[in-house]
């Protein structure tokens, strides 16, 4: 009797009845608007496909019915191919609304429905796919969460973009995905600091938008940037722009001690998890082209790996990708090779203590070893020298090693490589 009771007074709380969708049958959308009170209203409306005549009437009394209570709107879900025309004038007063999402509407200028309204400024929550939207970046001041999806030739160009966000300076969350920027960055493009700025995920978003973004962000509260599946042409692969994302992950993993970092490029894979260990992946597509890197994207790969307080390295070859060694033997040389930083001598990602190599058919034990020798073997001390971390884990698997396990173990010691996966055989 107890539950029953507490539950009967649960159940008349008006917010339990605040959330409504257009699909439920009349009834329920009557009882559920009569419950809610002075409720602010969270509203789905969803669209029919070619709903019968027969269904005409339910509907227009449904919008009625809802058109009473745009006052209290909080948000506004709509997924159609044609704007509710209904609800033109009654959309001027939505005054509560903080949240919009739309998907597939048919809105073709900035003098359409939602935008010609005063609570644009009053957003906080704004998602659009499949539709227009004006880019006037003084519209939409108070965005926390932007979400732009399957725009293709609907979407802004890069400079509408930069101009949207730096009109936007409390932004938390900017989610692009299926976005066919177009343009180049203006010349006069500076850059723009979004300090709330925590998550940054571009998916299938075109190379050069990528870069812009990259090259102008400054982002220095990031805990999450996810960059997935950029289709990066084979022209475009090491172009100017994409160098534009190392600046930005330095300056990432500098800042925060649990950033989240995924990239899944042409190339590379770069990751980080969240139990104070940096990990760093560097794998290679099936899909690349045999090219070297040229300098410019090996510096920016040498300032990252530089600049990294990762603890463990694992670089890895996926099956198939004939070129995939020498880029991985790449990586190898730029940990061989100490840099002049302020007069003094110092080693990619100085604090290494666990590198992992994964690979099929590795060709580049010599590199490997030569990295070994070159990085750790005892030398002479020197003022302007500063000795990397002692490594602690040499962990190797699907190659024949050999002999050169021998010159490893003497100068890492024993314990430290650790191999897995292959019969060994000497050379």
């Amino acid at each position: 009797m107890l539950v029953c009771s507490q539950w009967q007074a649960l159940s008349v709380v008006p917010l339990l009845w605040a959330h409504v969708w257009t699909d439920q049958p009349l009834s329920t959308i009557k009882n559920s608007l009569h419950k809610s009170k002075d409720a602010l209203l969270d509203v789905v409306y969803t669209p029919i496909p070619r709903e019968p005549q027969s269904q005409w009437p339910v509907r227009m009394e449904t919008n009625d019915l809802l058109l009473t209570t745009v006052h209290r709107w909080r948000s506004f879900e709509y997924e159609g191919y044609s704007q509710p025309t209904s609800m033109d004038e009654a959309f001027m007063d939505l005054h509560h609304l903080t949240a919009l999402n739309l998907n597939s509407i048919s809105l073709h200028s900035s003098d359409d429905l939602f935008f010609t309204t005063p609570f644009a400024t009053r957003l906080h929550y704004f998602s659009v796919g499949g539709c227009f939207a004006p880019w006037d970046s003084g519209r939409f001041s108070g965005l926390e969460t932007l979400i732009l999806y399957n725009l293709e030739d609907k979407g802004p160009s890069v400079d509408q973009l930069v101009d949207f966000l730096g009109a936007s300076p409390g932004l938390v969350t900017l989610f692009l995905c299926h976005l066919e920027l177009y343009g180049t960055l203006s010349n006069h493009a500076g850059i723009i600091t979004l300090q709330s700025l925590q998550t940054l995920e571009m998916r299938y978003t075109t190379c050069h938008a990528v870069g812009d973004l990259c090259a102008i962000l400054h982002i220095p509260k990031c805990t999450r940037l996810v960059l997935k599946n950029n289709p990066i042409p084979e022209s475009k692969l090491f172009s100017p722009s994409m160098e534009h994302l190392f600046p930005m992950l330095q300056e990432i993993m500098a800042s925060c001690d649990d950033t989240d970092i995924e990239f899944d490029g042409a190339d590379m894979i770069i990751a980080s998890r969240k139990d104070d260990e940096w990990i760093l992946e560097i794998s290679s597509s099936t899909t690349s082209t045999p090219q070297d890197w040229p300098i410019a994207t090996r510096e920016g790969l040498r300032n990252l790996l530089g600049f990294c307080p990762m603890e463990e390295l694992t670089l890895s070859q996926r099956e198939l990708d004939p070129y995939a060694s020498s880029r991985l033997g790449r990586v190898l040389e730029l940990l061989s090779e100490p840099r002049d930083v302020d007069g003094i001598m110092r080693w990619p990602l100085p604090n290494l203590k666990i590198l992992e190599i994964v690979q099929g058919e590795l060709t580049e034990q010599e590199r490997l070893v030569n990295m070994i020798r070159n990085r750790y073997a005892d030398r002479e001390p020197r003022e302007t020298y500063e000795p990397p971390t002692k490594l602690q884990s040499l962990k190797l698997t699907g190659s024949d090693w050999g002999s050169y396990l021998d010159v490893m173990e003497g100068i890492l010691g024993q314990g430290v490589v650790m191999v897995y996966g292959y019969h060994q055989t000497s050379i």
